[in-house]
């Protein structure tokens, strides 16, 4: 509840509300004091009734001295209200409870305050799910922040506290959901090379390998291996993770390995010579 000053000039009838701290104007006196319980003054009624009530005890020729009837002011048709003490610090938009996204996506969040002693000071806070504790935003100081390309570590919430020259501060908190996107479904396994021409004379101990990835490259491989092995009499293949390996036994006609993940298959030509 702040605590307002009123001021008044008894020759132009002008009485200034002033924040409790606020200097009194040239040709004016002090007339008091009076609790202001409105969030959103200085618009409110209350302001009237507050310099109604202190300029009624106050005495017409000297108001720096106290007034009885009929020698108090009391008419207020003809007092000007001039407001010039500090508005409450308000959000007057405040931040959004929940905001969900997908990873890769976009957030921005942000506030708009109203009244206070300027300058304003923005800081925003994020604290992960499950945490109990509350960590800085680095760099964000404004009164938006935006959270771009965003990923499932950015998921929580997230604060921001404004405060004001005089101490004053207000805040208001928004929960950032973010789902991830299915994966793409496969649609083939990419083989390279996609063949092999192996030397037995030069071969034999370490073999050549094949490199197998995703059709598109961010689905799914999923777990590979041999379904159909190379002539045994020709070559032979081992699969490590995403990496096929084919060693030469003997020349003689071409042959293959399929490999598959149990959905796709990729055949792999091999020929051996001497």
């Amino acid at each position: 509840m702040p605590e307002l000053k009123v001021a008044f000039n008894k020759d132009t009838y002008v009485a200034t509300v002033l924040d409790a701290s606020g200097s009194v104007p040239d040709g004016s006196v002090n007339v008091g004091t009076f609790d202001h319980p409105d969030e959103t003054y200085p618009d409110s009624y209350v302001i009237y009734h507050g310099v109604r009530e202190l300029l009624y005890k106050r005495s017409e020729v000297d108001p720096t001295q106290p007034g009885f009837w009929p020698e108090n002011i009391t008419n207020m048709q003809a007092v000007t209200i001039e407001n010039k003490a500090t508005a409450r610090l308000v959000l007057s938009t405040s931040l959004p409870r929940v905001v969900s996204t997908i990873e890769g996506g976009k957030v921005t969040l942000s506030v708009v305050a109203l009244g206070g002693k300027t300058p304003l000071a923005y800081a925003w806070q994020f604290r992960a799910p499950n945490a109990s504790d509350w960590t800085t935003v680095a760099d964000a100081d404004e009164a938006t922040l935006v959270l771009d390309n965003i990923d499932a570590d950015k998921a929580g919430e997230y604060k921001v506290t404004v405060t004001d020259a005089a101490g004053t501060k207000v805040d208001s908190t928004a929960l950032v959901a973010v789902g991830a996107y299915p994966p793409p479904t496969l649609t083939g396994i990419k083989a390279t090379p996609t063949s092999l021409s192996l030397s037995v004379a030069t071969d034999a101990a370490t073999g050549k390998t094949v490199a197998l990835s995703a059709i598109p490259t961010d689905a799914e491989l999923g777990t590979l291996s041999i379904k159909t092995a190379p002539d045994s009499a020709r070559a032979t293949a081992t699969i490590a993770g995403t990496t096929l390996t084919v060693k030469p036994v003997a020349a003689g006609d071409a042959t293959s390995v399929v490999v598959t993940n149990g959905t796709v298959d990729v055949t792999i030509t091999i020929n051996v010579a001497e």
